[in-house]
């Protein structure tokens, strides 16, 4: 088995290169970038990180009223048991 080096030419007059890169033949450019799009959306979440000074600057405008609710006893009671029966519920599906 010979291993021979491409040449130039060969890659040109080959109709059957693989590419990696995205292409605007048949509509397919932006479904070719979707995998980036989480890459994307932290590079722009952390886009205020970038101003060091901008959590200073804005001062109290940032800081909310802290709202603090009290949860009644009853509230609690009735999500612990719709939360127990909800399981006890899958789980005898999931073992028959």
């Amino acid at each position: 088995m010979s291993f021979a080096a491409a040449t130039p030419q060969d890659a040109s007059n080959s109709k059957s290169l693989n590419t990696t890169s995205p292409s605007f033949d048949g509509g397919r450019f932006f479904v070719d970038l979707i995998p980036a799009w989480p890459a994307y959306a932290l590079l722009v979440a952390a886009i205020p990180a970038l101003v060091p000074t901008l959590v200073h600057r804005l001062g109290s405008r940032i800081v909310g009223e802290p709202q603090v609710r009290e949860v009644s006893r009853a509230g609690a009671v009735t999500v612990l048991v719709l939360a127990v029966v909800v399981t006890t519920v899958l789980a005898a599906l999931l073992l028959r």
